[in-house]
């Protein structure tokens, strides 16, 4: 015989037996095969063996990626020298609300969808220098990130000349508008 070594085991009689542990571990394996056939074949997924499982910590969550602010409102131009008590401010972008600022106060009103316009006061008799301001939500990102909100201001129009209202010969008027809820 070639490297073959057979053995077998002898009872007191005689006879050849199979010892007791690998009769165990038959038996085991014929049962084990029947449990997969009974659960069929998907169950071999959920017995596999999984080394992410235990007491390993998770990994940190990715860090969320630079928020990018959006393009500063661009602001159609005034008509300046105006004898009018004013002046309807139409920008240009994706804000939640614009405001417009001068010297008789601020005028906001709410965005969407674009062109914003709202209607200001020009202060008499004198040159009303005009701040737009842009206000954006907070927003979700990718990832599950949270972007702050944030404020846009621009002082010049869309050419880049100062967004200046030189009001002449007027008067100021009050006027009332009415509220409206959404």
């Amino acid at each position: 015989m070639s490297g073959t070594i057979h053995s077998k085991a002898r009872n007191s009689k005689g006879s050849a037996t199979i010892g007791k542990i690998p009769a165990i571990l038959l038996i085991l394996t014929l049962i084990g095969s029947l449990i997969l056939l009974m659960m069929g074949w998907s169950g071999l997924e959920s017995l596999a063996f999984n080394p992410n499982l235990g007491d390993e910590p998770t990994p940190p969550p990715m860090p969320c990626p630079e928020a990018t602010q959006d393009l500063p409102p661009a602001v159609e131009p005034v008509i300046s020298p105006t004898n009018l008590s004013m002046q309807t401010i139409t920008a240009f972008f994706r804000a939640e609300s614009m405001t417009v600022i001068n010297e008789l106060g601020s005028f906001t009103v709410m965005c969407n969808p674009e062109p914003c316009s709202v209607l200001i006061l020009l202060k008499p008799d004198t040159i009303n220098h005009l701040t737009v301001v842009g206000k954006y939500s907070p927003s979700p990102g990718f990832g599950g990130c949270i972007y702050p909100g944030y404020t846009i201001s621009v002082a010049s129009d869309k050419n880049g000349n100062p967004l200046e209202i030189e009001q002449i010969g007027g008067k100021l008027y009050a006027l009332f508008l009415p509220v409206i809820n959404r």
